[in-house]
């Protein structure tokens, strides 16, 4: 689920460090079937040395969006490490000759273990502390961007009390313009002109990386107050002008334009710059991002459909549905078009119809008898699913009343049509039974 509002998201945060420690696994057990050419001490040290990396990833990206889940993840992170420590210490022990008698081998081993608690208790306490910096972070940032809105505020007051109508007017909208621009772009884009002449570009910066921009957005968001909303957006502009390069807080703010904040032209326009390098992109943040258009085409479909939770099944069958009765829909009009045509050609130059002629026209009668009745089968089964689509409606009584030639039932469809576009019918295919 790609949706930043669904209670259960699959997050790729949390795929990267699951795939980090599966690796370390999986890349310990081919060194052990490699023990005839590398040493234990080897494969403890390349365990290690994984586990630390993916202790790392986990402190660094805080996965899970439940804060106990990631404090219990990370107490056995920390246990592996140990574990993986230990192993090192005893092959050392090994490999060196030190310690070989198997009392004193068994008090080392006991002794490790024991510092098993302290482990869990230290990777507790790890991630515990990386949330609270994060929070620190965050509360920081968000008493400048408190301070900037009590100052537009003030000067805004300042401003309408001062100046005359007109030039208030013309202050305001002007002083609008500059303060949404110093709202969103407090530090200046990271270029490497700035980065080489700036030394104090990085104390300027609130997030020192990416990751960790994205990591803080992550976290206010899932504290799920709404009227933390308009901060979050503060705090994925500045951190996308910060690091403009980072593929996780560009699909972050794709994401939260497209189903937070229901911005979809913005939306749109950072989906086009993602697209014109998506192949330069990771395939996990190309999956996400193909997710997130089908998302939208559904979204898109349901106001065509009419009905909610929108499927690839529900797609395929009013799309398809839809092409084959408009197709006879419009055979069936050409076809009487078609037949009127030839009539009035054949009547006005002759004062009687030849046989050929009015063979040639019951054979149009004919044709458009099938595209009628194949147009009212194909209007009839959609209508079965999808009686609540206005779109449907529409094209149903445009076909009732210039094909069935049946205005009155037309008027009724129409009239349905209008009433769910107002919100005031009940839609359903009970309703249109009725009719």
């Amino acid at each position: 689920e790609c949706n930043p509002l669904s209670r259960q998201p699959r997050a790729s945060s949390t795929g990267r460090v699951e795939v980090l420690f599966a690796m370390v696994k999986v890349s310990g057990t081919i060194l052990i079937y490699f023990a005839d050419f590398v040493t234990s001490l080897g494969v403890t040290v390349v365990i290690f040395l994984g586990s630390c990396y993916v202790m790392r990833a986990h402190l660094q990206r805080l996965p899970w969006h439940d804060h106990r889940i990631n404090m219990l993840r990370g107490a056995v992170l920390s246990c592996v490490m140990w574990v993986s420590l230990s192993s090192v210490l005893v092959s050392g022990m090994e490999a060196g000759n030190i310690l070989q008698d198997p009392w004193a081998q068994q008090q080392v081993q006991w002794a490790l273990i024991g510092v098993l608690p302290i482990a869990f208790m230290l990777g507790l306490y790890l991630v515990n502390a990386k949330r609270d910096q994060i929070f620190n972070q965050i509360n920081r940032l968000r008493g400048d961007w408190d301070a900037q809105q009590q100052t537009a505020k003030a000067q805004e007051a300042l401003l309408s009390a001062n100046e005359s109508r007109f030039d208030r007017q013309k202050s305001i909208a002007s002083y609008k313009s500059y303060k949404s621009g110093a709202a969103e772009s407090t530090v200046p884009k990271k270029t490497m002109y700035t980065s080489f002449f700036d030394p104090t570009l990085d104390s300027k910066r609130a997030f020192k990386s990416g990751i960790e921009a994205h990591t803080a957005a992550r976290i206010l968001l899932y504290n799920r107050r709404e009227d933390d909303l308009p901060f979050l957006r503060h705090v994925l502009m500045r951190g996308t002008e910060e690091h403009p390069d980072s593929s996780d807080l560009k699909l972050l703010r794709i994401t939260t334009e497209r189903f937070v904040f229901k911005n979809n032209l913005i939306a749109q326009e950072a989906e086009k710059a993602v697209k014109s390098h998506l192949n330069a992109e990771a395939i996990d943040f190309q999956y996400v991002f193909y997710v997130v258009e089908r998302k939208t085409t559904q979204a898109s479909a349901q106001e065509s459909i009419g009905i909610g939770n929108v499927t690839s099944i529900n797609l395929m069958e009013w799309g398809a549905g839809i092409e084959r009765a408009r197709k006879a829909h419009l055979q069936a009009l050409h076809k009487i078009r078609d037949f009127w045509r030839h009539l009035r050609k054949r009547s006005a130059h002759a004062e009687h119809v030849p046989s050929s002629d009015i063979a040639d026209m019951l054979v149009q009668l004919d044709e458009f008898e099938y595209a009628m009745e194949a147009a009212k089968a194909e209007y009839e089964s959609l209508l079965v699913n999808y009686s609540s689509s206005t779109e449907l409606l529409q094209s149903y009584a445009n076909f009732t009343d210039h094909v069935l030639n049946d205005s009155k039932m037309a008027d009724k469809i129409r009239s349905q049509a209008l009433a769910l576009e107002k919100g005031e019918g009940g839609g359903g295919a009970g309703a249109f039974c009725r009719i």
